[in-house]
């Protein structure tokens, strides 16, 4: 590597040492860190004061980091939570979300390609779960019924467009790319139900007994795993975000008598220590903020794209989760499932890249995705602390409060 490439490396990383910090003062949430790290891109980026520059080691690194973050959000779903009505509610509130979505995707274009809508329809079904799990975590959301619903909506949000991506932006033959997905889809299930029977003793006196060595024996597996899964979507021409997703989901239904809870704390300080972060920081410098400002009609469309995320994810809520959730946590509900970036920025590169979509459309879709992960989920917080919803720690305040 250059020493330019260094000189961004050290930005980057430095960026990333000082968001925490920033983020105390902002809310002393994780998600706060993210934006911090995201903003901050932004002003280094080349687009701006050129500090750092986009080269292909940065860009490598950064994709590690985003191929962890969809990894580390199949490894911490608790599927025992989701099963039944958490479910299929979700599946069925996504389903209507695809539908609002296709309309919204004509609309934004004004009758433009209908390639163009489509790129847009799937980047307006997504949910960063990986950004917002942790942010459960830490306020204890997580083991309560609205943290099943809230985690099934987001594995709606995250699966289903990366399976879209799959069969519309990265197969070039959409039935040819449907065989393979079902084979892809059964092969996992078969690998995740193999991975969740009861293993010899021995097998798993050796792993166990490997986890506090310099070998790392559960790590080095999951990292096997998630490779062999990486190598699996590619060969076939699937996204590889789909084989990180499956990975995740093995890896956890993979680690009975393996201290899942170590496992996870290491896999948190290589991915979100290391190569997160630098997803973050990168997806910031990429943003072309003279493309975005170049045309007043690309800040108009990146206002319209903001509420068009919460009318797509949101909707659906209010009318399927009437029986099931009290009238105050419908609404966060719906902030917390509108909230979207990480696949937002796959959709738009890739519709660029096969000249679907107009770097203009690609800045107004990645600027208004990022201000639905700076204004939603805290907002969502805000609201149930103001209906009575115990969370643990303190609850940011609302983008308009933050200071």
């Amino acid at each position: 590597m250059s020493s330019s490439t260094f000189a961004t490396l050290t930005v980057v990383f430095a960026i990333g040492v000082l968001s925490p910090f920033v983020a105390d003062v902002l809310g002393r949430t994780r998600l706060n860190a993210v934006v911090v790290e995201i903003v901050a891109g932004v002003v280094v980026g080349p687009h701006v004061a050129g500090i750092a520059h986009l080269a292909p080691a940065v860009n490598e690194i950064a994709s590690v980091g985003l191929t962890l973050l969809i990894f580390l959000a199949g490894f911490e779903i608790d599927f025992s939570s989701v099963r039944g009505r958490p479910f299929w509610l979700a599946g069925a509130g996504w389903l209507v979300s695809v539908a609002l979505a296709l309309v919204a995707g004509v609309a934004v274009q004004l009758g433009g390609r209908a390639a163009a809508s489509v790129v847009i329809a799937i980047a307006l079904t997504t949910t960063a779960l990986g950004m917002v799990m942790p942010m459960w975590r830490d306020v204890g959301l997580s083991g309560t019924r609205f943290g099943a619903d809230a985690m099934a909506a987001g594995i709606a949000g995250e699966l289903g467009p990366i399976v879209l991506i799959s069969l519309f932006l990265v197969g070039e033959h959409p039935v040819r790319s449907s065989l393979i997905l079902v084979a892809f889809a059964v092969a996992s299930v078969a690998a995740a139900f193999v991975a969740s029977r009861r293993k010899p003793g021995r097998l798993l006196d050796t792993i166990a007994r490997h986890t506090h060595s310099s070998s790392q024996l559960p790590f080095r597996l999951a990292v096997l795993v998630i490779l062999a899964l990486l190598w699996m979507a590619a060969r076939f021409g699937l996204d590889v975000l789909l084989g990180a997703f499956a990975a995740g989901v093995i890896v956890r239904l993979g680690s009975g008598g393996v201290d899942l809870d170590l496992l996870g704390m290491k896999l948190d300080a290589v991915a979100y220590g290391v190569f997160v972060p630098v997803f973050f920081v990168v997806t910031g410098m990429r943003l072309d903020v003279h493309e975005l400002v170049a045309d007043p009609w690309n800040l108009a469309r990146m206002a319209v794209l903001l509420v068009a995320f919460l009318v797509v994810r949101g909707v659906p809520v209010p009318l399927l989760y009437r029986r099931d959730l009290p009238r105050g946590e419908r609404l966060p509900l719906a902030l917390f499932s509108a909230a979207a970036l990480p696949l937002v920025v796959v959709v738009a590169e890739l519709g660029v890249s096969a000249g679907l979509i107009t770097p203009g459309t690609e800045a107004t879709l990645v600027g208004a995705a990022m201000i639905s992960v700076v204004a939603y989920p805290p907002l969502a917080l805000h609201l149930l602390v103001r209906n009575g919803f115990a969370v643990r720690g303190p609850a940011p305040a609302p983008p308009d409060q933050l200071e």
